[in-house]
């Protein structure tokens, strides 16, 4: 009867711990995300603070950033279209928001702009994804 007692109270203190570990995991993933989110949106801050932009720049600029991730969302969701028809399509709708944004942005801050967004380019997709945009296209 001990041995039973001893064994239930053990397998109790086995599957608590093993509970606590799995919930604890779950809140560092969702913090963790949070967290580059927060420096994502410290990130594009710091940008638009280098840009120098006025206040009726700043607003312009963000509306033309909700029309183009609206536009984006919409076209997310068709489900009959091609992968290369889509392509087109998000390809066009960005050169559409870059050629709204250097209506509103003075010939120098959009050549920051854009520089600052190539740089940011090549840093996330790196050398071997280039490569591979090469060989599909040959």
């Amino acid at each position: 009867m001990k041995k039973l007692l001893v064994l239930t109270f053990v397998t109790f203190l086995f599957a608590l711990t093993t509970f606590a570990q799995q919930e604890r995991k779950i809140s560092d993933t969702s913090n963790r995300k949070e967290m580059r989110q927060g420096q994502g949106r410290k990130e594009k801050m710091e940008k638009m603070k280098e840009l120098g932009l006025t206040k009726e720049q700043l607003a312009k600029m963000k509306d033309v950033k909700k029309e183009t991730k609206a536009k984006l969302q919409a076209l997310k969701k068709e489900q009959t279209i091609t992968v290369a028809e889509m392509n087109a399509r998000k390809k066009a709708i960005m050169e559409e928001s870059m050629s709204k944004m250097k209506v509103i942005l003075t010939p120098e801050q959009f050549e920051k702009m854009k520089a600052s967004m190539q740089h940011k380019g090549k840093g996330k997709r790196g050398k071997k994804s280039d490569e591979m945009e090469v060989d599909l296209a040959s």
